[in-house]
């Protein structure tokens, strides 16, 4: 059985204060069981005033994790914030394993390594999931771990995030102990006694879509190249969600938030964003994500109402289904259809975790944002598949 406890600061430039803070939410002297971790969630000054490597040093147990541009940690919330979230269990054990200097290595020799990893892992027992963090990655997407995970004869589920990029230096750090990069993948296996619930709550309704029954008759990994045989401009064009070719010259991110539904060939649903138009052919465009010819594509209304709906869905079911504890992580561009009340996401979860805790015993959990959220969801055959996620809110509770 797992224990989770989160705690939260917003002390960025007084380390002995937010060391203070952490140490006193989780109390480790009381809460530490014989196997622990600790997922950290931060704004990325934290490991320039030496906040976070204080941490390091005075908690009794590995952090791990990545930036985060907003958190929500038990009824606490905002941003330039910090969270530490405790899962620590007698008959849990968990592994942390790391993939280094990415950007050097060539996709197949990521491939390679990670095919390795995932295997050694499963060599006792394989793991009841694994939490997966990393850095957004030029020649290597979440698609393609996911993938690799899912090509395994012992396949497990993987839950985590891409972190997020908070300015124009490119800080989207992940840890492990004491390492800090932009360059690094970092897991979590657990094994042992526990059986992780996942769920994934999307900005808008599945059944809410406009457009013409389509099909994609020709993609290369990330790029749509064409739809029901025409090109993918036009057929952009054709939907109304662009309104002439002439609008997108020149401009590569005139699209970059439209929500398209995929329901690939096994069933399962997915939604990508539309990122750029293609630098060497205007008639093609980039989305944050792989494709699949033969999947049917459709798109969706996005905006803060739906957003809200979303994690209210969430709070709700975690109630009625009497789970107490939880990690989630919201796309980022969910955050950014509030403007500058960026913070009403975590602001609803926050009230809402408040309510249902008088109502019950309190609810222990985390929420922070992601670039891409990596959550099983279930396909035809009634299996977990692995999947990588855009615009959604995901959750991973613990018996």
């Amino acid at each position: 059985m797992i224990k989770l406890y989160a705690a939260f600061t917003k002390e960025l430039d007084n380390t002995e204060k937010a060391v203070r803070e952490i140490v006193e939410q989780l109390k480790p002297g009381e809460t530490v069981l014989k196997n622990s971790v600790g997922i950290v969630h931060f704004y990325h000054e934290y490991t320039e005033t030496g906040v976070y490597q204080a941490l390091v040093d005075a908690l009794p147990f590995e952090l791990v994790g990545c930036v985060s541009t907003s958190i929500c940690a038990s009824g606490n919330y905002g941003d330039l914030a910090l969270s530490v979230t405790l899962i620590t269990s007698d008959d849990v054990f968990f592994t942390i394993r790391a993939l280094r200097d990415l950007k050097k290595k060539s996709r197949a020799k990521i491939t390679e390594e990670l095919s390795l990893l995932f295997s050694e892992l499963c060599e006792s027992e394989k793991p009841k999931m694994v939490m997966t963090y990393l850095p957004v990655l030029k020649h290597f997407s979440g698609d393609y771990l996911v993938e690799i995970a899912n090509m395994l004869p012992r396949r497990f589920p993987l839950f985590g995030t891409i972190a997020p990029i908070e300015d124009v230096h490119g800080n989207n750090f992940v840890v492990s102990g004491c390492e800090i990069s932009s360059d690094i993948m970092v897991f979590v296996a657990f094994h042992g006694n526990t059986e992780p619930k996942f769920r994934v709550h999307t900005s808008f309704d599945f059944e809410v879509a406009f457009g013409d029954d389509a099909e994609i008759t020709d993609a290369d990994d990330s790029l749509l190249k064409a739809v029901n045989g025409m090109p993918a401009v036009d057929f952009l064009i054709k939907q109304g969600i662009i309104t002439d070719r002439s609008v997108i010259t020149g401009n590569t991110n005139v699209v970059s938030n439209i929500p398209v539904i995929l329901t690939r060939k096994d069933g399962t649903k997915v939604v990508r964003g539309v990122l750029a138009i293609s630098d060497e052919n205007p008639d093609h465009v980039f989305l944050a994500g792989h494709l699949e010819i033969g999947s049917k594509i459709s798109f969706t209304f996005f905006d803060s109402e739906t957003v809200l709906q979303s994690s209210e869905k969430l709070m709700t079911d975690m109630f009625e289904s009497g789970e107490r504890n939880f990690i989630a992580y919201s796309c980022e561009a969910r955050a950014s259809t509030f403007g500058s009340q960026y913070l009403d996401e975590v602001k609803k979860i926050a009230s809402l975790s408040d309510m249902y805790g008088k109502m019950n015993k309190p609810i222990e959990y985390c929420v922070s944002y992601s670039a891409g959220e990596i959550c099983p969801v279930v396909n035809n055959s009634g299996e977990y598949v692995n999947t990588l996620h855009n615009y959604t809110l995901i959750s991973c509770s613990f018996d």
